[in-house]
């Protein structure tokens, strides 16, 4: 069950760091790419797509985290549930 849940929330760290680390690389090769105001005119508009991406992706980050601690929690709950029958006698 820990192992279980260790193994998600590793799986989960590790998609989101590649997810914001090629995120933050692409925004350094745009602002790399800014030449004269037309280019930076374009940059400031891909800055404000990236942030509304990057708000949607910690969203469905969090949402995902939630839902590995619940179904933690309820495994947890199960087991002493089962444990406190198990030790109660008849």
């Amino acid at each position: 069950m820990v192992a279980k849940t260790v193994e998600m929330l590793t799986e989960l760290q590790l998609n989101a760091v590649r997810t914001y680390s090629e995120m933050g690389l692409a925004q350094v090769k745009a602002a790399s790419s800014v030449t004269d105001v037309t280019s930076l005119t374009s940059y400031a508009s891909q800055q404000l797509t990236a942030m509304t991406k990057l708000s949607q992706y910690m969203m469905d980050d969090s949402a995902k985290l939630q839902a590995v601690a619940k179904e933690f929690k309820d495994d947890l709950e199960q087991l002493a549930t089962e444990n406190l029958k198990a030790a109660t006698p008849a």
